[in-house]
């Protein structure tokens, strides 16, 4: 059984000054001004990833959820800097910069390897919000990886339907699940996704696009 990794409240205050970029600015140097953001940590990935519009996915297996209260105010600097932060005050976590320019949140000891699982061809036009988590799961390759691990996979809908997205298509080939849902967050316009084990026996996985 993991040890609960108690979690103390995070203040952060920045004085840094973002220098200046050239080209395609990396998620993590990406320039923050006159920040305020007061909630749940998960809450807060929400919230940077639909103000910068950058990818953040979380994954990993995480069978014992606590709140973690988050206050960052932070006058100039990087998302680097925000997301360094959130990690040194909830442990629980670690992050990363893919090639594609996600931010991806993974539970620290924890990983979830169908996020890795890598996806011949996944195809989608116009894909309507409610039925996306069925129709990723039903992919040959995650359909295969959730038989031999004995795990079920969905989508958990506590209390309110979410906005219907606007049309798009999704043709993602020889990627890893995690971004094929990356693909998806970023075409939608809702930046977030996550995909986490939140119970072992039996394996029960929370997948929300």
């Amino acid at each position: 059984m993991k040890t609960p990794i108690r979690c103390s409240a995070l203040a952060l205050t920045l004085a840094a000054v973002a220098s200046a970029q050239t080209g395609q600015t990396p998620p993590s140097s990406i320039p923050v001004h006159d920040l305020s953001v007061r909630s749940d940590v998960f809450d807060a990935l929400h919230t940077l990833a639909e103000k910068y519009h950058v990818v953040i996915g979380v994954y990993g297996i995480h069978t014992m959820p606590e709140a973690c209260w988050a206050e960052i105010s932070l006058k100039d600097g990087t998302l680097g800097e925000v997301f360094n932060a959130i990690v040194a005050r909830y442990p629980l976590l670690e992050w990363k910069e893919t090639a594609s320019g996600a931010v991806h949140f993974t539970f620290r000891g924890s990983p979830l390897s169908l996020l890795d699982v890598p996806i011949r061809s996944f195809d989608a036009e116009n894909p309507r919000r409610m039925e996306t988590s069925g129709r990723v799961i039903q992919a040959p390759e995650v359909a295969k990886w959730l038989q031999d691990h004995k795990c079920t996979a969905g989508e958990l809908f506590v209390g309110y339907r979410p906005d219907e997205w606007t049309s798009f298509a999704v043709h993602a080939k020889n990627v890893p699940f995690s971004a094929v849902l990356d693909e998806i967050a970023a075409k939608s316009g809702t930046y977030v996704w996550s995909a986490i084990q939140w119970r072992e026996d039996p394996c029960a996985i929370n997948i929300q696009p």
